[in-house]
């Protein structure tokens, strides 16, 4: 996969570049993203199986109106061993 970069970013998903103007360095969150992006493509690619813990939550909680919509939600980073 190759790198896109903020400009390239512009001309294929304009809302998604507006988005991050606001974002301090913008370009290195973005090699971020394409990063885990390569590494989660690698994963599945594998066929390697990969437990996961169930969590189920039986509280009820109250619904919120959606006030926004997002293409990508970026929190964190992950590290692949």
């Amino acid at each position: 996969m190759q790198e896109m970069h903020l400009h390239q970013l512009t001309l294929h998903y304009p809302h998604l570049a507006a988005a991050f103007a606001y974002v301090p360095q913008a370009e290195e969150h973005l090699r971020r993203i394409q990063d885990l992006n390569v590494s989660w493509q690698g994963i599945l690619r594998s066929g390697a199986t990969r437990k996961y813990a169930e969590v189920v939550v039986s509280e009820s909680t109250q619904e919120l109106p959606a006030t926004d919509t997002f293409d990508i939600i970026y929190a964190g980073g992950a590290s692949i061993f």
